[in-house]
């Protein structure tokens, strides 16, 4: 599972919180919502939200860049 955001957003600190709470195994990949954008709309088009990407998910979409 990856946890996609920059952990110096309150939202994602509070979603990796939580996941390390319940403790299903993950990683952060820092895709920084304002400056990458782009990188960032093609995970999540909401692009102000927490991407969380599931094993499934992963398997099907382009690293982000």
């Amino acid at each position: 599972m990856k946890l996609i955001g920059m952990l110096d957003s309150p939202s994602v600190r509070h979603v990796a919180i939580w996941l390390q709470a319940l403790g299903p195994r993950f990683e952060n990949e820092p895709v920084p919502a304002f400056r990458g954008c782009a990188a960032f709309e093609r995970i999540s088009p909401v692009v102000r939200a927490v991407g969380l990407a599931l094993e499934a998910e992963l398997a099907r979409r382009p690293p982000a860049r």
